[in-house]
């Protein structure tokens, strides 16, 4: 990792402390905007304009953090990106047919709600966005920068693990 963005360990504690509590405060506010009852084709929008605004805001922490204009990644990696979805999506469906041909995920009934489909996508894209910014962002990112790749890598995904571990059929 390039220590050009080393800080002094009190700087590099308040980068971290306010990063990791701003975007939970936001990732909070957006969900809670998103909870509310009204049509999922209102919240569509909502949630990408959510992202959006948590994905600039990152670019903006990063910037003061380094003290360097961020390059726009995301129209650079975005092929990159497509073809990782890709190949998790191919080797889930492969996992999912492995599964449900030994008899060992056999589903017990199949109900289908466009709303609750789209509901569920914009929420879990705001989620998603946020956790990532968090855990491998923030984390990630400053904990690499402070220690090395390894420390960076066990903290961020101790953390990143222990965020789920209450979510319901969550397993150790």
């Amino acid at each position: 990792m390039n220590r050009a963005y080393k800080k002094d360990k009190y700087e590099w504690g308040c980068y971290l402390f306010i990063g990791v509590a701003l975007f939970i405060f936001l990732l909070g506010f957006f969900e809670a905007i998103l909870m509310f009852d009204y049509s999922v084709f209102f919240k569509i929008p909502i949630a990408l304009l959510s992202c959006f605004i948590l994905l600039f805001l990152y670019s903006k922490f990063l910037t003061l953090y380094t003290g360097n204009k961020i390059p726009h990644l995301i129209t650079r990696q975005i092929s990159k990106v497509s073809i990782g979805w890709l190949v998790i999506m191919l080797f889930d469906s492969i996992t999912i047919g492995c599964l449900y041909l030994s008899n060992y995920y056999l589903p017990q009934k199949v109900e289908f709600s466009l709303h609750d489909q789209f509901y569920g996508l914009t929420l879990f894209a705001v989620v998603a966005v946020g956790e990532e910014i968090i855990c491998r962002g923030i984390i990630y990112k400053l904990v690499c920068d402070r220690w090395n790749i390894y420390v960076a890598l066990i903290i961020s995904s101790l953390i990143f693990g222990i965020m789920h571990i209450f979510n319901d059929g969550a397993t150790l």
